[in-house]
């Protein structure tokens, strides 16, 4: 595995949907160790913090490319002593938007020392993709992933190994978008791997008055789980439901297009640009909208006085400075996502 680093535990009451946040090594195992007690509360979330201590391994990435600053989601892995074989190693979620507090949240244990721990975390990216990573505990705080297609989806090298159910883990998120799907696939026929172009287009199209553009595509009500998303089970009859569901034609034309290795690697290349000119665009607003973020409270990345951290400065104020440390942060997160250049 091509790994990267990102730079006594007591219960602590959080808000409803919160079960746990983790801080240390020792938190986390706590967590995995006793599932029972953590199952129902809600999600557990990581502080961003933490996260600069833990090992990476990026696993995919989606980016919706639209002009008031991108909204990226990602699943890799993680571990906070490296030792996959080893230690405990977990699937995260990370959401990062220029303008919102960071949301880190444990999806589920993957034991690399286990015997098929390959297809176990095939079954668990395939469902929590599927059902659009919420669940009956934690639909107040655990926000959807995808509200409708992104403007591409990258897969690294490792990841390339799942391609197969990330793929079919959105097409079932995605069954009920194909008006949306067919949208982006005349964008990116219009426009190539242009995601500036991409962008300009979507903003005429809607102004415009785009025919049957009262919203954006929706996929339909997630089917509620029982299970937190930090201890997914590999659910086969689930899962089932999941693989048997035959794709659209227009989710297969659209996940051909965005899947190729030139299309991927210019959204790998121009995001950055996208993400350093919305921080640009308004010095400060994103300490702001972290002040406000009742999850940046929680994780503790709020201060006081209307200002807020990054993962990577805790005195952050509301200069240019800290919009710098922010993208810094992102510059550093998005290398693990670099695409493989085979995988169409």
């Amino acid at each position: 595995m091509n790994t990267h680093s990102y730079s006594s535990h007591t219960e602590t009451s959080h808000p409803d949907g919160i079960a746990a946040v983790i801080t240390t090594g020792d938190d986390l195992e706590t967590v995995l160790t006793n599932p029972a007690t953590y199952r129902m509360r809600g999600v557990v979330l990581v502080a961003p913090a933490a996260l600069q201590r833990m090992e990476h391994i990026g696993l995919t990435a989606t980016a919706i490319y639209n002009p008031f600053g991108p909204t990226v989601e990602t699943l890799s892995l993680a571990s906070f002593n490296g030792a996959w074989e080893e230690g405990r190693t977990v699937l995260l979620r990370r959401r990062l938007h220029p303008f919102s507090a960071p949301y880190i949240q444990v999806i589920s244990e993957i034991d690399c020392a286990a015997g098929g721990w390959h297809a176990h975390l095939a079954t668990v990216i395939a469902l929590y993709l599927g059902d659009n990573g919420t669940s009956e505990a934690s639909r107040g705080w655990s926000q959807p992933v995808h509200h409708h297609p992104p403007s591409g989806v990258l897969i690294t090298e490792f990841g390339a190994t799942w391609r197969e159910q990330i793929g079919t883990g959105l097409a079932w998120a995605f069954r009920r978008c194909d008006r949306r799907l067919n949208e982006e696939i005349d964008r990116i026929a219009a426009c190539g791997a242009d995601f500036r172009e991409q962008a300009l287009h979507e903003l005429h199209s809607v102004i415009g008055g785009r025919p049957g553009s009262a919203g954006p595509g929706r996929s339909g009500p997630t089917a509620a789980r029982r299970e937190t998303p930090c201890t997914v089970a590999a659910d086969p009859g689930r899962l089932q439901e999941i693989s048997r569901y035959t794709p659209s034609l227009a989710f297969t034309t659209w996940w051909d297009l965005v899947t190729t290795a030139a299309y991927q690697d210019a959204l790998h290349q121009q995001l950055p640009a996208a993400w350093y000119g919305a921080v640009r665009h308004i010095p400060g607003i994103a300490a702001r909208a972290a002040s406000f973020d009742p999850i940046a409270t929680v994780l503790g990345t709020a201060a006081p006085g209307g200002t807020g951290t990054s993962a990577t400065d805790t005195s952050a104020t509301d200069t240019p400075a800290t919009d710098s440390a922010i993208n810094d942060e992102f510059t550093a997160w998005w290398k693990l996502f670099a695409p493989h250049r085979s995988v169409h």
